[in-house]
């Protein structure tokens, strides 16, 4: 901090202070302001505060306009806990000398300590500017990015300050972390590239081995990210988020105790960390341990009650009898009272809307969910003609002479079963009812033919060698899926949106098993509605699109209702399921080509993780309160009703 003769000169002109400002002196007044400079700065570097703000104020007592002594005037109010003083100073320090490095780079800093990030962001961004080869710019100006929660630009920026400074393992981790924040197809291979940087570049950072181990478990490579888990919790034992990560490693390999071990000894490190609290209550309960499960989101609410996502959390798992329950009452006053309309606020009316739903209060509940779906679609957009567009083309690529010619290059093996329909239709209780059976195992829902239907946008139709890649990609991804205690012969996705891959699925795989399960379109939509799927969806938040989009399913899936296989391609009702379990249940195990276990009928008591949104439903005995529901909030679904006089199986 230090200003000496052959320092750079503090007015951004590059060249030494003797050379530029120091030489400049023209009066006796600003020779013995920079001689007061000079012991303002040594004073400040050696830590003699007073003296060095009584210098600063003196210069600016002489000229209040002098950039040098309002700036390090402003850091020093900053470093003594006073930023409100420092801040005037600070910016009035900008505007003598708008392209100064250190000044851009401090006031960022200073920004950023108050949480102002849009003023720290713009500062960031004229500084790329005046020094657009300096990595750390860039790197600063990602930050301020990821803090708002934009992760495109900030991908832009890290990848600025890589390709500047490709030695830095902390921009290649930044760069990594935002990769997996974004989860595009192929962001994960690369955000394992960049992690591998890293702790190549720091073997003993233990931030850089835990952020590996996610990517590979994101990847499915179960013993690789295991062992980069490990070596995090090796190396930094003390720390909590290793430890979640390895319990998560094991949960998503359905190694439930293992997971569960891991989170003991993680709950001695992390009992006030919120993360940890309502990561472990969402872990237990993805394994159907309710009651145990809520310990552990009253830890996390009950240090922060006036968090509205905490909020949330706890009341999502809290049974209320009564509307008068001082926590419900809370948490509506919070709605009611809320100014901000963000993601806290829309999972919030979300909460409330089930809650209100069960207590048979439908008016409320329909307010609160038309209120979340109403504040979520405003972020969103469905383009219909392009969907319609894609529901052509698919009935055009996929026709029965295009399975003739196709069969014949497509992969034999019939460990695929693949469960599709629409969002909230019974496709996970359908797969755990298959999964109970001591031959197979549940991968629930895989992202695999999303990223290849993305990876195969505009390249044409299929040939031999695109099958045969894609296929043996599909069975080692399903390979992964591990069944303690079973030799299994078979591995189901129950992904619903597959029902616009049915065709792909089937040129690939001619002998897997596609299981498509319908719902009552009302119901189904309903149901869809009262759902906050967080934008995964974009058609789900406004009931003309639904309705819109419940046709578009209905059109498609008649087209496969005609061209598929019978004996590869089975249709039941949800309601027939209810009605008649076994029944229903003995056919689907006929029809995946095995013999019939009575464990299908306990599908409840089956521990292995769940990880949708129809959780509650797959942890009870068979229930039928979700047929017919649509009836409590007919007086607002008008576009949905619209469903009934064309729809089958609306009757």
């Amino acid at each position: 901090m230090e200003l000496g003769r052959n320092s750079p000169c503090p007015c951004g002109s590059g060249k030494k202070y003797k050379q530029c400002c120091l030489g400049n002196q023209s009066t006796p007044e600003k020779a013995a302001s920079d001689a007061l400079f000079l012991q303002a700065q040594r004073a400040h570097a050696e830590g003699r505060l007073a003296e060095a703000q009584a210098h600063y104020a003196t210069i600016l007592d002489r000229d209040s306009q002098n950039p040098d002594a309002c700036h390090f005037q402003g850091l020093l109010y900053h470093q003594t806990g006073r930023t409100q003083l420092a801040l005037p100073l600070i910016e009035r320090s900008l505007v003598l000398r708008p392209q100064n490095k250190s000044f851009l780079t401090n006031a960022g800093l200073i920004y950023q300590a108050v949480g102002n990030w849009k003023k720290a962001e713009a500062t960031y961004r004229t500084l790329t500017k005046v020094v657009p080869q300096d990595g750390t710019a860039w790197q600063h100006l990602g930050q301020m990015l990821m803090e708002q929660g934009n992760a495109d630009e900030a991908e832009q920026a890290y990848r600025k300050a890589t390709g500047l400074s490709g030695s830095n393992p902390e921009y290649w981790k930044n760069l990594g972390i935002t990769l997996l924040k974004l989860n595009r197809p192929g962001d994960v291979e690369d955000a394992l590239h960049c992690f591998r940087k890293v702790v190549a570049a720091t073997p003993d950072d233990a931030e850089g081995h835990n952020n590996l181990g996610i990517a590979l478990g994101l990847l499915n490579r179960r013993d690789e990210a295991l062992d980069a888990a490990r070596t995090a919790t090796r190396l930094d034992p003390r720390s909590w988020q290793p430890w979640l990560n390895l319990a998560q490693i094991y949960l998503t390999n359905d190694e439930v105790g293992n997971a569960l071990e891991v989170y003991q000894h993680g709950i001695e490190l992390a009992a006030d960390k919120d993360m940890f609290n309502i990561t472990l209550g969402h872990t237990l309960n993805l394994l159907g341990k309710f009651d145990t499960a809520i310990t552990f989101f009253r830890r996390a609410y009950e240090k922060n009650p006036r968090d509205l996502g905490l909020l949330s959390q706890f009341i999502s798992h809290q049974k209320f009898t009564s509307l008068g329950d001082p926590l419900l009452l809370k948490a509506r006053t919070a709605v009611d009272a809320a100014s901000e309309e963000g993601e806290e606020l829309i999972i919030l009316c979300f909460a409330l809307g089930k809650i209100m739903d069960k207590l048979e209060q439908y008016e409320a509940a329909f307010a609160y969910y038309h209120r979340g779906n109403c504040l979520r679609a405003q972020t969103l957009q469905f383009d219909r003609e392009s969907h319609r567009r894609v529901i052509d083309s698919l009935i055009q690529q996929y026709d029965s002479g295009a399975f003739e010619k196709l069969h014949a290059l497509g992969n034999p093996s019939e460990t695929p079963i693949y469960i599709v329909g629409m969002p909230r239709s019974g496709t996970t209780l359908t797969e755990q009812i298959i999964a109970s059976h001591p031959q197979v195992a549940g991968g629930g829902e895989r992202g695999f033919w999303t990223g290849i239907e993305k990876e195969r946008a505009g390249k044409g139709r299929l040939d031999k060698d695109a099958i045969d890649t894609i296929a043996q990609a599909c069975l080692a991804d399903l390979a992964g899926i591990k069944a303690a205690g079973k030799q299994t012969t078979r591995v189901t996705d129950k992904m619903p949106q597959n029902f616009l891959r049915v065709g792909l699925i089937h040129a690939v795989f001619p002998n897997a098993r596609i299981i498509h399960v319908r719902r009552h379109p009302v119901d189904n939509c309903l149901s869809i509605y009262f759902q906050n799927f967080r934008g995964d969806h974009p058609y789900a938040y406004d009931l003309d699109n639904l309705a819109y989009y419940r046709r578009e399913y209905e059109r498609l899936m008649q087209h496969w209702r005609e061209v598929m296989p019978t004996d590869r391609y089975f249709e039941f009702d949800y309601e027939d399921l209810v009605a008649d379990q076994e029944g229903i249940s003995r056919r689907l195990i006929e029809f995946c080509g095995l013999e019939w276990d009575d464990t299908c009928l306990n599908f409840h008591e089956n521990e292995r993780a769940i990880k949708t949104a129809s959780i509650w439903q797959v942890r009870q005995k068979m229930y039928t309160s979700s047929v017919d529901r649509w009836r409590h909030y007919a007086a607002h679904i008008g576009p949905l009703l619209a469903l009934l006089e064309t729809s089958p199986g609306a009757a």
